[in-house]
């Protein structure tokens, strides 16, 4: 029934230059990344990449923060088909092929692994 934000935090270890963080699967309103503790920038719209520029070379942490939805709190929890398309008074009255005991919640978080692609920068 969570309807909060969440955070993923990992490590990585680039040269000096920049990278491109790609998260294409995700269930949320919206995505906003941290590294190493400083906002760098949300991801709403496709193509779900976000450059960030001028990393010192060594190790960094990237930290995916994830925004809910009210969808999981507020849902007709009990609704037995795996996708409904309005939500109003009568999605609360489920009865027999529309009812189920189980709680149907959606998915919710980053669905696929973040994609750090490397550019170091050039030497002179």
């Amino acid at each position: 029934f969570y309807g909060g934000s969440l955070s993923y935090e990992m490590d990585f270890t680039v040269p000096e230059g920049d990278v491109d963080v790609r998260i294409s699967h995700y269930a949320g309103a919206m995505l906003r990344l941290y590294l190493d503790g400083r906002d760098v920038g949300e991801l709403i719209y496709a193509p779900y990449v976000k450059r960030i520029e001028g990393l010192s070379a060594g190790k960094h942490t990237l930290t995916v923060k994830v925004y809910g939805t009210r969808q999981n709190t507020f849902a007709p929890l009990h609704w037995a088909t795996s996708h409904y398309y309005w939500s109003g008074p009568g999605a609360w009255y489920t009865k027999d092929a529309t009812f189920s005991y189980e709680y149907k919640n959606f998915p919710y978080g980053v669905l696929s692994s973040p994609v750090i692609s490397v550019y170091p920068k050039e030497k002179k």
